[in-house]
């Protein structure tokens, strides 16, 4: 965990009623809610596959992507998925956390790609029950604030139809077999293109069984930004 330096930290706490939600520590630099070394300390990723956000050496197609063809436009991941953002993302999670998330959504804004108008935002949908229980949707909220931020639309044009389970620690194979029918077109969505949003792409199966929904329903592009990119262990198939 991040810390600010001493001997000023003990000083701060007892007047500065402000934290960082990174490290927790008080302080009068906190932008959009985080301190300057916890926005420091966020993983950059410098260049990944143009279709997938596999972070890679060179600007080349991943072997994945040779191989198989995702139905993606192309992809693009703001951070890598490690510490100290792996917590943060978890914590984003938690009933009552939907702050965080705007937070998360605003440190990101220097490092969008170029969104034109002619662009639509389409958030990841929870299944209702899962959101009932969480209260709000990450991605929904990733969306409402680059919205506003990029002048751009978000339309909810997908929904949840099964309430699939967790992902976490399956293979790409049980991902993708996880995900079937797992999502519905709720409006129109011909000739238009889509940006698909998300918090964290793991293997990549939840985008590309939406993408392939939407395409599927006439969309003329579908593309995907996410907040977070998980690298794939080659040794196991399945991302750390």
């Amino acid at each position: 965990m991040v810390k600010i330096p001493s001997p000023f930290t003990n000083h701060l706490r007892r007047w500065l009623p402000f934290r960082c939600f990174g490290c927790g520590e008080p302080g009068l630099m906190l932008h959009h809610g985080l301190c300057p070394w916890c926005r420091r300390a966020l993983p950059g990723l410098q260049q990944g596959c143009p279709l997938c956000a596999e972070p890679l050496t060179v600007s080349q197609l991943c072997h994945q992507c040779l191989r198989r063809r995702p139905p993606l436009a192309g992809c693009q991941a703001l951070w890598l998925y490690q510490q100290p953002l792996q917590r943060l993302i978890a914590q984003m999670k938690y009933p009552g956390d939907a702050p965080l998330t705007r937070v998360m959504a605003k440190a990101a804004l220097p490092l969008l790609p170029p969104l034109t108008a002619d662009l639509s935002l389409i958030p990841i949908p929870l299944h209702p029950k899962r959101q009932a229980e969480r209260g709000f949707n990450q991605a929904q909220l990733l969306c409402e604030e680059w919205s506003k931020a990029l002048n751009i639309t978000t339309e909810p044009l997908l929904v949840r139809t099964q309430d699939t389970p967790h992902q976490a620690g399956l293979k790409a194979a049980a991902r993708r077999r996880n995900l079937r029918r797992a999502f519905a077109v709720s409006g129109e969505v011909k000739g238009l293109r889509l940006v698909l949003v998300d918090d964290v792409m793991t293997t990549g199966s939840t985008l590309f069984a939406a993408a392939r929904v939407l395409r599927a329903a006439g969309a003329a592009e579908v593309r995907a930004l996410v907040l977070a990119r998980t690298p794939l262990d080659r040794r196991t198939g399945i991302l750390g």
